[in-house]
Order: structure tokens, then C-alpha cells, then sequence
């Protein structure tokens, strides 16, 4: 029930005077409606909830109408008052009635009644009127206020009254205040038709819990015999006192109000229970007022006199302070799911706080009035969540509430005189800890008395719940700061200015002569921030000299001062240089934990002789781009880069660079440092191989090995070895300085138009060596006139020349000097033979070899062999498996940066180049495409190659069964093409590659190579004998066929020197005019053939009915 009214009701009984004792009520506080009184009807609908009010409890699914009725007793005079909350927008299917008085105890028959109608009409023009019902019908005797119960929730207290006389009174208090509003009056000398009460329910399923009812009484009129009483005093500003009542009052003249000392009242305003004093003049801060109040009348003429005395104190600066505040809730710890600020109490008086204002960035938002005492907290918030925070302490219940950024906001506290009595601009650095910028803590001031120290005095809440709303922080400090601050770091800006970087806020006077000594000579300085100064000096300073700085009457806002002194060497900044520059380390696997923040980071190194500065450097992975700020990098200086919300966690371990934005680090990725003119500085190339030389079982970074030779690749990274996983900000766990370096290969070229070219090296190149004029010669006298990096890689340059690339006469490009990171590995290296490129035709690209069940920790491979004299672009081919009558599944663009292949050339295609090397040594690494493959099944598959405009150029439907059939298992060993010429389809024209080439020959000539030259004859073998013993020499026998007729089968049979059949090769295959079949050396029942003679049967059928035979005999050997 409303515990409010619930006191007053039961203080009104006992006080006031009443003209019968008979009466009927009940506020349910009991817990039941079936005794004193007992109400009948429909009561397995109703019931008495945790509030003790009576609920409509209806079953989930019910939609119907209810009612309970109770006996009261006639009077010649009749009060009814009851309160009503309808948790919904009535209408006409969902409303609501309390009948006054019926004829009969079953509300839903009667015949003759006064009900109070709630809502029920259609629209928003729902009122609260009272009616009339006889068996003729029903007739509205009083028509409410229109809206004053249409809502989406209604509440209100219901007051009726009916004399001797007839006359009858509606009041209304829709404001749950006792502020009751005459609906209207009428006369209606009608008898009551009987003296039953209740509630009538009409609703639909969405309803059936959503009607609430209390406080009902019936009996006769009560009488007010007590004066009214003031409830609360406020002082508004220095010119408007406020009083609330606690009932209406008739207004006062200024002669029944005094004030001590005298102030003219200018105007008195009564609105509502509140009663408004306007002052001619302000009242001055701190002064005692007395206010006497003579003869105030109630409505009822009760007079009021008294006497109140306030102090005028308006709320200073410092003396409410914002402490705590939440501004993301979420994940939720162990606090409600709501936002709130909370504020403290600093003076040593209770605070009176009318017409304050808290605000942020999207607005300011009123608070309404409060009292707060000494050393006391308060926690304000929305107004919906205030009975969530009720348990934490006192609330200040807000209609409107700021909505709190995440990642920073401004809070601004006001009072009346919109003055500003605190601040706050945060952002995620105030939390001081990472794990708890995500969400669910609060931020918390440490101590009150140092406000002025800003972020410094600000961190996320310690407590295991998340939060300490209106009580002390769990940070709480208050003793005095009696330390002086000290210099934090010194940044070089210029030859004439020097940054001087303080732990915390401080003040210099305004004018200071000899505040700043540099080598004992004053020198002027500008004001930077609070915790920074700029010192700026009349002379240059000298490159590499040492000098003094003295720092005197710095201030902290706490008034410590010292004198400070730092001894510093000055490094004249220069433009960086390529690998002038080096990235050192980068962690990029998150996905376990070291003993270091858990976040990716870029570890950079200054290896030259100055201080390089990184403003308008640019940061790049693959996918996103980053803006370094300025920051001056001194000769061996490391300095840790990373997302600015870890800056913090990497504090400990060195100089760290924040940003807004960071490269999102994947396991394999290009991170390429830039100045501010797009030159490339640096550039790493990783994959997660580089982590492969540890066995950690915990999360590791990567780490330059070298910084003279950070050119090589793979070879000058390794996984770290430090037992924390990483070591940001300082020397690298591993050292390697032997002498790693490769020779530069040219491994590619590729023809970009006619005359561009694009080289790929195996290494990085330096720069200097793509700059050296007439470094890139073609043909011997045709000079490059213009050359860059590639695609922004460092071991790719794009050339263009004068002249076109001719497409039929091969060229050649020599290059003259090649650099790597300033040392000289390669000179005068020549590229083979090339053309200008053509696109392929069907047939001119076959798939030459292919691994499909590679070993434990290898990759498949694909090899494609050029049959053609021409230069073929593969720029426009595809890569993709058929599987389940489904086409074109995995298509993969292997080519797409731009590929060529020259004539007779071989190409493989796998994912991991320097594995594919590991295990086949003899392949060449400028053979090697790294790519993806279509995910190829091991028992079989079909892989076709074609051109993006669906031109199929080769494709091989690959099976298990195509292995030699003796070999016990095929893991590791590839499928060759016997006959390079021939379509890769021919599954007869496939084999096992031997074991002595080590079960494959990737970019190289097939193990099982074999061409036969044309066959004069109809039938005859490449070899008198042959000896499958996969050592690669001879271990396939090759028979060759030339027809004289098209349109014929032949079939093929192998007998022993017995006549016994061995192998049947064919039967009745479609011939074309010549071709070759083979025969591995197994028998039909998949077993080796021994050693001996054996006679190849061949028969040819032509279609006129010409038969032919021929025999030829042969030998398998055994070596």
C-alpha cells in the first residue's frame, strides 16, 4: 500500500472528529481481504501482494471480468475515499470501476448502482467520473477531466462525498500528494440503491495482473481539526525563501509573515502546498534569519503560529564535491546496471541544495532538492533507478540524468547561482588500470584535499563489488600533500627548445627572471600544460654536448616546492633514414599470457647516431594506417607503440607511444614504417613461422636478432626467449651477431604493361640501390627512367622504361649493383630470357605435379609447367576443386599481385614456401608462388586451372588409386605427370614420384619424366626393358601406338614368357591417331610382377571390321 497515505489515514483516525462511528475500511495490511472486513466474489482472481495491496492475480492466459464486494453501513451523510493504480492505458476491453453502493454483493448483475468509472473510453481522453446505473441503463453524473487517466500507468486517490441534502463531490489526486482537485459537484436526492462495495475488473490476457487497489474507507465525512505543519524550508537563492506544507493553506498576507533582521517582502506566491517568499533585497551569506508565521489558516481554519530559524549559506566552491562516479556499468560486477555520480560533503555544516545542476557533454539536468550533512555522501541518478541504489544510501532522484561517455566526458556541478562547484574532464586513463576500463568499476577521487591534482588523484574503484556508492571511496586518503614535484621526463624539441614533463600539475610565477638555468644561464620558458613547461634558450645547442638544467619555485597546487636538476645530453634531430629506424619486436598472439600486458605492441629502436622524431610517420599493417604524434626517439633509444588505452600496463617496462588507433596485428601480416612523405623506413614481413624456433607453451613476441641486418627475413627474426614471453623497452633476448646474410637473388619478374617491369628480390633492397642511375639496364642499352618500391614492398621494385617489351624477341634485364640495408651481397646479376607477356591458351599451362596427403606439419603443392615458347601472364588464372557435382569450389586468384611464367619454366604453388624448401631442397626458391590452395581431399578430387573469363586451361580428376599399387602408404609422396604433354585428365599419364628424388620434384623436371618421340610403327616399346623400382630411372614402361585409321579401340594385354596373362593395360579403348599407354610393373591383383620376359599383346579394331595384331617382348629388370 502507499505508506504514506498509510500514516496519514491511521494519524487522521485517531485525531479528527467524526459524526458516526460506523465506517467500513480496509489498507489491507493484514495480508488478506477475508476478514475485517470480508470481501466476496471472485477471490481466486485476487490476492494481497508483497506492498499490501490488493491485485488483481488472474491466470496467464485469463481474459474476463472480476470483482470483489464488502457491506458497509448507511449514513444520512457518506465518505468514500480508495487509491487506484491501473499499470496500463485503459480502453475499453481493459478498465476499471469502484462501485460506490449496489444493489447486490455480484457486481457483475446489478441493477442499480454509483460507480466511479476509470478511463475505458477509446483514445487519450481518459477520465475519472462518476455514474449512475438503473435497470434502464446507465447515465454519467460527473464528467472528470479529460487525459487525467490515460496514461500508460494511472494512479490516483479517489475522494467522493454525499450529504443529506443529495449533493455530491468528486475530488481527484492524480499527484499521489494529497492534492486533491474538485472533478465537480451535482444533486441527486436519489435513496442508494444498497450498501455493497467493491472493485470491478475488465481485462484481456496482456492485463491480468496490472490492477491495484487501496486504502478504502466509507463512512462518515472526516473532519480536519489540526493547523497545518511546514514539512520543509528552503532557502532558494539570496532572494526567495520556500516552505512546503504539509496541506493546503489559504494565502497569507505580509503582515501575518515576520523577518528577523528585517527584508522587505516583495511578493508572496502560494502554489500548491508551497508557499513562496520574494525578498526586495538578497540576503548576505551566513546570516541567521528568523521567520514568524502568524494566523496561517488551512482550509479549514485551522491557524498556524510559529517561529523557524535558517542560516544563509549558499554552497561554495569545494565544498560539494563530485567523489565517485559510474559511467559504464557493464559487465555488470556486482553493482545494479545503472549509471551514477556520486557527492560529498566537505564542509563542516549540513548543505542545503535547491536548483542545482549536474551536466556533462550532451546537457545539464536538473536536481532536485536536497539536504546533505556534514562529511556525508549522496548518490545521484536517474530517478527509474533510485530504489536500486535506495540500500547504498541517501539518493537524489533525478527525472533526467546525464548519459555518461565511456571513454571520457566532462561532469560539471552547479548550483542555484549556476556557479560551478566542481569538475571533472575524464577519460579511460583515470581507471590507471586496464582490465577495468572494459567496464562494471567506478572511478573514485582519492583524496578530497587534493583536488587540484586532477587525473593523478582519480582510479578505478578497489572493491570486489565494483563500486562504493554513499560511502567512503576504496581509495580514500585525506592526509595533506607535503611533497614537492620533480621533473618526469625531458623531450628534445629543437636545437633552441627543450620540453620539461613534471609528475603532476604545477604553478610558476608569472614572471620569473631566474626560474629556468641551462648551464647557469637563465632562459625563458611557455607554459605547455599543467604538467608541462617549454624552456626555450638564446644559443643552439650543440649536437652530443652535455648540459645542466635548473628548475627553482615550481609549485604543486598544495604549495610544495624544491628545487629540481637534470643533467642531459643533446642529440641534434635529423630525418630518418631507411632502417635508420628499426622495428625490433612485435607481439601479435594474444591467445595465451605472458608475464607482460596482454596487447599488442611494436618495440622501435634508434640505431643512428640522432634523435629521430616520429611526427607524421606513419604506422601500416595491411589493412589500416596510423599517424604517429610528435615524439623525438633519442640515438639507442627504445620506445614501446601501442593502443593508448594500454600505455598505462607499459609504462613499467619503458617509454611507451600511445595511439588512438593501432594496426590490428594478425599471425601473418606486413608492417611498414613510413615518414611523413610516404618513404618506406622499415618494413616487416611475419608469419606465425617466425615463432616456430620455440617450443613455449606461453605467448611469445618476435624479435629482431640483429639491427645491422634487418633486411633478411625470416632469418633475422626469432621467437622471443626471455621466461616473461617479450622484453618491451629493452635489448632483445636474442642476439644473433654472425654473419646471416644471403646473397640477393632476383627470384621473378613480372611484366606490368609494355613498359613497366616489376622484379622480386629475396631480400629487402635498400634504397640507394633502386635510386643508382643506370642501376637497371634492358637489353644491354635500354636504362630504367623511373623506379620505386612495389606495393609498398621492399623486395620488390617497379621499373619503367623507354621502350616497349617486345612479345615475341626475348629480353634481358641485367642489374648492375643490388644493396642490402647498405651492404653490397650482389652485382652484375642477369635475368634469364623474357618476353612481354601473352594470356595462356588451353593447353599451354598444365598442371605438371601435385601433393595432396602431405606429412604432419607440410602443405600441399601444386606445380604448373609452361609447354609453351611463350611468356604467359597467370595474372588472370584460378585455382579451384569440383566436389559433389558442385563446380568451381575454393576458387583461388594465386596470381593476383602479378605473375608470369616464362617458357618451359616450372612453377609450385603452396601455402608455406620455406617448409616446401626444407623438404625439397633441390626446388628452386624462385619457383615458389606462396599461396593457398583449394582445400584438396586426399582420395581423390578434381582441380582445375582456368582463366577468369572460364577458359579451361589444364584440370586433373586425382585419385589415391593412382599410386603405384605396391606402395604401402602415400603420405608425402606426389603424383607425376609422366608426359608433360599430354592433358592432365589422363589418369594413365600419372604415377608416384620415385623415392630417390624424395617422393617429389617440385620446380623441377618430374622423376618420372618420359616423352616418346612419334611412332612410326603401330605399336612398339620406348624400352627393351624397364625396372620399377622407383629409383627414377626407367621404372615405367612405355608402349607408343600410331593408327592408320581414326575411329578405332585397341586393347593392350602383358602375358609372361608362360602365356599367363599379368596385367590387362586396356580393353577396347577409343584410340585417337597415336598415343602411349603404361604399365608400372604390378599384376592384376595389384601385386609386383616378378622378375623375367614379358609379351605385350596389342589388338586394334578398326570400324570397317579390320582386325590387327602385334606382339613385342620385353624384360623387367630388377637393379
Amino acid at each position: 500500500m502507499n505508506r504514506f497515505f498509510y500514516h496519514f489515514f491511521c494519524f487522521l483516525l485517531l485525531t479528527l472528529s467524526l459524526e458516526c462511528t460506523a465506517q467500513t475500511q480496509d489498507n489491507f495490511s493484514d495480508g488478506n481481504f477475508t476478514s475485517n472486513p470480508n470481501w466476496v466474489g471472485d477471490d481466486s482472481l485476487f490476492k494481497v501482494n508483497s506492498s499490501f495491496q490488493l491485485q488483481l492475480a488472474a491466470t496467464a492466459s485469463a481474459s474476463s471480468e472480476a470483482y470483489l464486494s464488502t457491506k458497509f453501513s448507511m449514513e444520512p451523510s457518506l465518505e468514500w475515499n480508495v487509491f487506484v493504480r491501473l499499470a496500463f492505458a485503459p480502453s475499453t476491453q481493459n478498465t476499471a470501476r469502484f462501485y460506490l453502493c449496489s444493489d447486490t454483493s455480484n457486481l457483475k448483475s446489478t441493477q442499480g448502482a454509483y460507480y466511479i468509472q476509470l478511463g475505458g473510453s477509446t483514445g487519450s481522453s481518459d477520465s475519472i467520473s462518476l455514474y449512475k446505473q438503473t435497470p434502464s441503463g446507465k447515465i454519467c453524473l460527473l464528467k472528470g477531466r479529460p487525459s487525467t487517466f490515460g496514461k500508460t500507468t494511472n494512479s490516483a486517490n479517489i475522494k467522493v462525498k454525499r450529504d443529506a441534502t443529495g449533493l455530491w463531490q468528486l475530488f481527484t489526486d492524480t499527484s499521489n500528494k494529497q492534492e486533491f482537485v474538485l472533478e465537480g459537484s451535482m444533486v441527486d436526492t436519489s435513496l442508494l440503491p444498497g450498501n455493497n462495495l467493491g472493485f470491478w475488473c475488465k481485462f484481456t490476457s496482456g492485463n491480468n495482473q496490472n490492477f491495484y487497489f487501496d486504502n478504502v474507507y466509507v463512512g462518515a465525512p472526516l473532519l480536519d481539526t489540526l493547523a497545518p505543519q511546514i514539512t520543509q524550508i528552503n532557502l532558494l537563492d539570496s532572494t526567495h525563501i520556500e516552505c512546503v506544507f504539509n496541506e493546503k493553506i489559504i494565502s497569507p498576507s505580509p503582515s501575518q509573515i515576520g523577518l528577523q533582521p528585517a527584508f522587505k517582502i516583495d511578493s508572496i506566491q502560494l502554489n500548491g502546498l508551497v508557499l513562496k517568499l520574494v525578498l526586495a533585497t538578497a540576503i548576505p551569506q551566513d546570516l541567521m534569519l528568523q521567520i514568524t508565521l502568524n494566523q496561517l489558516s488551512d482550509l479549514a481554519g485551522n491557524k498556524l503560529d510559529t517561529q523557524l530559524v535558517i542560516l544563509s549559506h549558499f554552497v561554495k566552491k569545494g565544498e560539494l564535491i563530485l567523489t565517485e562516479f559510474m559511467a559504464d556499468p557493464e559487465p555488470v560486477v556486482a553493482m545494479p546496471n545503472a549509471e551514477f555520480v556520486e557527492v560529498f560533503n566537505s564542509s563542516s555544516r549540513a548543505l542545503s541544495c535547491h536548483a542545482f545542476s549536474l551536466s556533462d557533454a550532451s546537457g545539464s539536468y536538473f536536481m532536485p532538492a536536497f539536504t546533505l550533512g556534514s562529511n556525508q555522501f549522496a548518490i545521484a541518478c536517474k530517478a527509474t533507478d533510485s530504489s536500486l541504489f535506495a540500500p547504498f544510501g541517501q539518493i537524489i532522484s533525478m527525472p533526467n540524468f546525464p548519459s555518461l561517455n565511456n571513454s571520457g566526458d566532462q561532469l560539471i556541478l552547479k548550483n542555484q547561482f549556476q556557479q560551478t562547484l566542481d569538475s571533472i574532464s575524464y577519460d579511460l586513463n583515470w581507471y590507471q588500470t586496464l582490465s577495468k576500463q572494459n567496464g562494471g568499476y567506478s572511478l573514485e577521487l582519492i583524496n578530497a584535499n587534493l583536488r587540484c591534482k586532477g587525473s593523478q588523484n582519480w582510479q578505478a574503484c578497489n572493491s570486489n563489488l565494483g563500486a562504493t556508492p554513499g560511502q567512503k571511496n576504496s581509495n580514500w586518503q585525506t592526509q595533506a600533500d607535503t611533497i614537492a614535484p620533480i621533473i618526469k621526463a625531458l623531450s628534445l624539441l629543437s636545437e633552441t627548445e627543450l620540453e620539461v614533463d613534471f609528475n603532476e600539475a604545477i604553478l610558476l610565477p608569472s614572471s620569473c627572471d631566474s626560474c629556468i638555468l641551462l648551464n647557469g644561464i637563465p632562459s625563458s620558458f611557455l607554459i605547455k600544460n599543467s604538467n608541462s613547461i617549454v624552456v626555450q634558450t638564446l644559443d643552439s645547442m650543440k649536437h652530443l654536448e652535455h648540459y645542466s638544467l635548473l628548475v627553482k619555485n615550481v609549485k604543486d597546487c598544495s604549495g610544495n616546492s624544491a628545487l629540481q636538476s637534470q643533467e642531459f645530453v643533446f642529440y641534434q634531430t635529423k630525418p630518418a633514414l631507411q632502417n635508420q629506424l628499426l622495428m625490433t619486436e612485435i607481439y601479435f598472439d594474444e591467445s595465451k599470457v605472458g608475464q607482460f600486458p596482454n596487447a599488442d605492441f611494436i618495440e622501435l629502436f634508434n640505431r643512428s647516431k640522432y634523435a629521430l622524431n616520429l611526427k607524421g610517420m606513419r604506422l601500416s599493417d595491411e589493412v589500416s594506417s596510423h599517424v604517429l604524434p610528435e615524439y623525438c626517439i633519442k640515438p639507442n633509444e627504445y620506445l614501446i607503440v601501442c593502443h593508448q588505452k594500454y600505455e598505462p600496463d607499459f609504462r613499467p617496462f619503458g617509454n611507451v607511444l600511445g595511439l588512438a588507433t593501432f594496426p590490428s596485428l594478425s599471425s601473418r601480416d606486413v608492417v611498414t614504417l613510413k615518414d611523413s612523405f610516404g618513404f618506406i623506413l622499415n618494413q616487416v614481413q611475419y608469419t606465425q613461422s617466425f615463432l616456430d624456433n620455440t617450443a613455449a607453451l606461453f605467448s611469445c613476441s618476435i624479435e629482431l636478432v640483429n639491427i645491422e641486418k634487418p633486411c633478411e627475413g625470416s632469418l633475422s627474426w626469432q621467437a622471443c626467449r626471455n621466461k616473461d614471453g617479450a622484453t618491451p623497452g629493452s635489448r632483445n633476448s636474442v642476439v644473433n651477431s654472425s654473419d646471416f646474410s644471403k646473397e640477393i637473388k632476383l627470384l621473378r619478374l613480372f611484366c606490368l604493361s609494355d613498359t613497366e617491369l616489376v622484379l622480386r628480390f629475396n631480400s629487402s633492397i635498400d634504397s640507394l640501390s633502386i635510386a643508382q642511375k643506370g642501376n637497371f639496364v634492358l637489353n644491354e642499352h635500354d636504362t630504367a627512367t623511373y623506379f620505386s618500391y612495389y606495393k609498398n614492398s621492399l623486395s620488390s621494385v617497379l621499373l619503367r622504361f623507354a621502350n616497349p617489351i617486345d612479345s615475341v624477341e626475348s629480353s634481358i634485364l641485367t642489374i648492375l649493383d643490388a644493396q642490402n640495408c647498405g651492404q653490397k651481397l650482389g652485382s652484375n646479376m642477369r635475368s634469364e630470357a623474357f618476353q612481354n607477356t601473352l594470356e595462356p591458351m588451353a593447353g599451354d599451362i598444365v598442371i605438371n605435379e601435385i601433393l595432396v596427403n602431405p606429412k604432419t606439419g607440410y602443405y600441399d603443392f601444386l606445380e604448373l609447367y609452361n609447354t609453351s615458347a611463350k611468356t604467359l601472364n597467370l595474372t588472370n588464372l584460378v585455382l579451384f576443386k569440383c566436389l559433389n557435382e558442385q563446380p568451381r569450389q575454393d576458387i583461388t586468384a594465386f596470381a593476383s599481385n602479378g605473375i608470369m611464367i616464362l617458357p618451359f619454366e616450372y612453377l609450385v604453388i603452396t601455402e608455406k614456401a620455406n617448409l616446401l624448401l626444407q623438404q625439397y631442397p633441390n626446388c628452386k626458391e624462385g619457383s615458389i608462388i606462396e599461396h593457398s590452395l583449394p582445400a584438396m581431399n586426399d582420395d581423390e578430387g578434381i582441380v582445375v586451372l582456368q582463366r577468369q573469363d572460364e577458359l579451361c586451361i589444364d584440370s586433373i580428376a586425382y585419385s589415391d588409386k593412382m599410386h603405384l599399387s605396391f606402395l604401402n602408404q602415400t603420405e608425402g609422396i606426389s603424383l607425376e605427370k609422366i608426359n608433360p604433354f599430354e592433358l592432365g585428365i589422363n589418369t594413365n599419364n600419372w604415377t608416384s614420384a620415385s623415392e630417390e628424388s624424395g617422393y617429389g620434384t617440385p620446380g623441377q623436371r618430374n622423376s618420372q619424366y618420359s616423352i616418346l618421340e612419334k611412332a612410326s610403327a603401330s605399336f612398339k616399346a620406348k624400352e627393351p626393358y624397364f625396372s620399377p623400382d622407383e629409383d627414377g630411372q626407367q621404372d615405367v614402361m612405355v608402349f607408343s601406338y600410331c593408327c592408320n585409321q581414326e575411329q578405332s579401340v585397341g586393347s593392350l594385354s602383358i602375358y609372361s614368357s608362360e602365356g599367363v596373362l599379368t596385367k590387362t593395360i586396356c580393353r577396347s579403348r577409343v584410340l585417337g591417331t597415336e598415343g602411349e599407354l603404361h604399365w608400372f610393373g604390378e599384376t592384376n591383383e595389384g601385386k609386383r610382377a616378378g622378375i623375367g620376359n614379358y609379351i605385350a599383346l596389342w589388338q586394334v579394331f578398326t570400324e570397317d571390321g579390320m582386325t590387327s595384331e602385334k606382339r613385342v617382348c620385353f624384360s623387367l629388370l630388377s637393379k
